[in-house]
């Protein structure tokens, strides 16, 4: 059951992830224009945020399903 749970959570944050990746400029501009000048380095930052949590969550995965 703790098992499934952790599967679940790795899976979560998958997909938070890749909404990260995909929606950055998005995030960016909804939420973040407001104190941050440079957008372009904005989105960067978001984007390599995103690509760390998918990467982390796909080792995750790996590690979970393997035993």
């Amino acid at each position: 059951m703790v098992e499934n749970l952790e599967i679940l959570g790795a899976l979560i944050f998958l997909f938070i992830g890749i909404f990260f990746i995909f929606n950055a400029r998005g995030i960016v501009k909804n939420k973040l224009l407001k104190e941050i000048k440079n957008e372009n380095k904005a989105v960067y930052v978001v984007k390599v945020v995103g690509y760390l949590a998918t990467i982390a969550s796909l080792f995750a995965l790996y590690f979970l399903l393997k035993k």
